[in-house]
């Protein structure tokens, strides 16, 4: 449904519904907000840990983690 014609049917509403509708609007958009900046900081720790590992190491420690995982879930069924 288009945003216009989602507003002008809002927008009909009783202000009491009309006022609900707003504030949930709200909550959405803080929540939206606050989750990215969360994945933001998740980003950043990252970025800065490994930025201490020298990057050939990383490649090493990237290997045997997608070994280990192989290995600990080869008998799995999906």
């Amino acid at each position: 449904m288009p945003y216009e014609v989602l507003e002008k049917q809002i927008k009909t509403l009783p202000e009491e519904y009309y006022v609900q509708v707003e504030h949930f609007v709200q909550f959405l958009l803080y929540e939206a907000k606050n989750k990215s900046r969360k994945s933001e900081d998740i980003s950043e720790k990252l970025a800065a840990i490994y930025s201490k590992i020298p990057e050939n190491e990383q490649t090493a420690y990237c290997g045997a983690t997608l070994d280990s995982w192989r290995e600990l879930t080869k008998n799995d069924s999906w």
